[in-house]
């Protein structure tokens, strides 16, 4: 998407989110995304300030991270917009973020300062109408039986497991979007199973509410469904 940073400046000793959100501005080249970037006079306390930075710019989806401050507080924000098949941009929730769209905003966050606030809610947020997704978990294998790595608990293919969803990694059952992303998985040196050479990656059911966190998530509800892959990593780090 084009973007263009605005040339104003709040010279002021207090302004809100809402005054420095990027605004969507036609021209005649079509639409653009006016950011704001700007530092004012200097103070005895410092300067009125505001940083907009692009995470994600695609063709139909960016991702912007606004941070500003002043005499009496500062804040930072994400902001998002899509576009469908090139039309017109608009301004989106969170929430309406597709899951690819989520991940990808999740992936850059984790290169990002550790002062950047998490672009998804760090809270649990139920799916609607009791939907179910496919995720994928990397478990240890003992004996032909599927056992956590975390904690040592057995999964029985076809039993649905529950555990309530709580921040912070402090409640849930971890599962990743891909193969791939279950197969890199890392675990604690202190984990029940970190020994186990014989690995497997498990076809799971996941419902309740979730927790997204920068390459995992968290959800309340999990059925182990079937094996898809059973491996020995070459080296535990």
């Amino acid at each position: 998407m084009r973007s263009k940073y605005s040339k104003e400046i709040i010279d002021s000793a207090y302004f809100s989110m809402s005054q420095v959100t990027p605004e969507i501005i036609n021209d005649s080249k079509g639409q653009y995304l006016s950011l704001f970037n700007f530092e004012g006079s200097e103070r005895a306390w410092g300067k009125p300030r505001c940083h907009s930075h692009i995470v994600v710019n695609e063709r139909n989806f960016c991702a912007i991270h606004v941070a500003f401050s002043h005499k009496h507080r500062g804040g930072q924000g994400w902001h998002y917009f899509t576009r469908k098949n090139g039309r017109g941009i608009r301004k989106v929730t969170a929430a309406k973020l597709t899951p690819k769209q989520r991940q990808t905003v999740l992936d850059y966050h984790s290169s990002m300062a550790a002062w950047v606030k998490l672009p998804i809610r760090h809270a649990g947020h139920p799916t609607r109408n009791g939907e179910r997704y496919t995720k994928y978990k990397h478990v240890a294998v003992v004996e032909g039986r599927y056992y956590s790595i975390f904690d040592g608990g057995e999964y029985l293919l076809n039993k649905r497991y529950t555990q309530k969803v709580r921040p912070h990694h402090d409640g849930g059952y971890y599962v990743h979007a891909t193969i791939e992303g279950a197969s890199e998985a890392k675990f604690p040196s202190s984990s029940f199973n970190y020994g186990a050479m014989d690995r497997a990656i498990l076809e799971c059911e996941v419902s309740g509410s979730c927790i997204h966190y920068n390459s995992k998530e968290a959800w309340t509800h999990m059925r182990p469904l079937r094996c898809v892959s059973e491996f020995r990593p070459s080296l535990i780090v």
